[in-house]
């Protein structure tokens, strides 16, 4: 911790400046576009720039903004790098607060998630087979695994985004850290099931198949919380 406050120390006033304008102008775009899909265009332009600027949506942003600055700062330093990770992360909490509205995820920031993964990878000369074979085969295995899940409890269990997501997650964990992330996402979705029974439904009779998991919420949480233990995990072990 306090070599990322000495990181921070080390700034000087006009990279500061930057830090504060990328913070601001991220928080002020996620919640444009968290906004634009939530209220699916249906409010006057007055109504949405008041909204941009003064609601609840742009506190979690500027919020997450923080986090995520300070986040890829402890896990990778100040390098290019870490800008593009807090860029992915930024993209994967946008998915995730629509998510946790609307239960969909809009389609193209999915797939801009996705391939800017891969062209980010390949700006930074970091881009390998192994990144497009983890992807595949991540998505390949949740994919069979939708189709079986349908089949057996005669419901969709997962949405095809939630297989664009975590195909673009793995792409940047590789395929066996992959195997324990799908495990955390789904043990921090099960004990959402079981929060939301025992305080939320106050009683009333419902099965647990009922209730709505905005899984792109679990499978992001579970993603920082991977990044976390592949960087630090194994000095704790």
């Amino acid at each position: 911790m306090m070599e990322l406050w000495n990181q921070f120390l080390s700034l000087d006033g006009e990279m500061w400046l930057w830090l504060c304008l990328l913070i601001a102008g991220g928080s002020v775009l996620g919640n444009g576009l968290i906004l634009i899909h939530i209220t699916q265009n249906k409010m006057g332009f007055l109504n949405f720039m008041i909204r941009l600027f003064y609601s609840k949506s742009l506190l979690w942003c500027f919020a997450f903004c923080v986090f995520d600055l300070l986040l890829v700062v402890m896990l990778y330093g100040m390098s290019l790098y870490a800008l593009f990770m807090a860029c992915v992360l930024f993209l994967f909490f946008v998915m995730s607060y629509i998510d946790a509205v609307l239960l969909a995820v809009p389609d193209w920031i999915n797939f801009v998630c996705f391939f800017g993964i891969f062209g980010g990878l390949y700006y930074l000369e970091m881009l390998e087979s192994e990144h497009f074979i983890a992807a595949f085969c991540v998505a390949g295995g949740l994919a069979v695994l939708r189709i079986f899940g349908s089949f057996v409890f005669r419901k969709e269990i997962l949405g095809e985004a939630d297989i664009i997501v975590f195909a673009s997650m793995g792409s940047l964990v590789m395929i066996y850290p992959s195997l324990y992330l799908i495990v955390l996402a789904c043990v921090l979705a099960m004990g959402y099931i079981l929060c939301v029974s025992l305080f939320s439904l106050k009683g009333k009779e419902i099965a647990l198949s009922g209730i709505k998991v905005p899984f792109v919420v679990f499978l992001t949480i579970a993603f920082v919380l991977m990044l976390i233990y592949l960087q630090y995990g194994e000095s704790f072990v």
